[in-house]
């Protein structure tokens, strides 16, 4: 989720270096990240959240991906999704790929509980 910010910002990037320099920046986290123009408060998400990460990538170690569970409320509904793949091999690798249109297709495509009184 760090990266991103780097990623959306095409006005002021200048290639691939300065995405990774900027990721530090913890925007997401700061409570810096406009979406729209308007900033991301993760503590005031109300919807489900599918963290999926690679379990070897060393771009954004696991922990760093899974650290966003602090970030959430605690009632957020939450779950993790881990490939066993690195970066790259997370997006490229036929059986990580499997496990992941499996996995988002049967979290999409849930039905939301209905809050009572409803």
């Amino acid at each position: 989720f760090q990266a991103e910010d780097g990623i959306r910002d095409l006005v002021r990037s200048r290639g691939l270096g300065d995405v990774y320099k900027r990721q530090n920046e913890n925007k997401l986290i700061k409570k810096e990240f406009e979406l729209e123009n308007q900033k991301v408060d993760l503590s005031c998400l109300s919807m489900p959240v599918l963290n999926i990460f690679a379990k070897h990538d060393h771009i954004v170690p696991p922990v760093t991906s899974q650290a966003l569970k602090g970030y959430l409320p605690t009632k957020t509904k939450y779950e993790e999704l881990e490939l066993n793949a690195g970066h790259i091999g997370a997006f490229v690798s036929g059986k990580a790929n499997k496990l992941f249109s499996d996995k988002v297709a049967k979290w999409v495509s849930r039905k939301p509980v209905q809050k009572k009184g409803r």
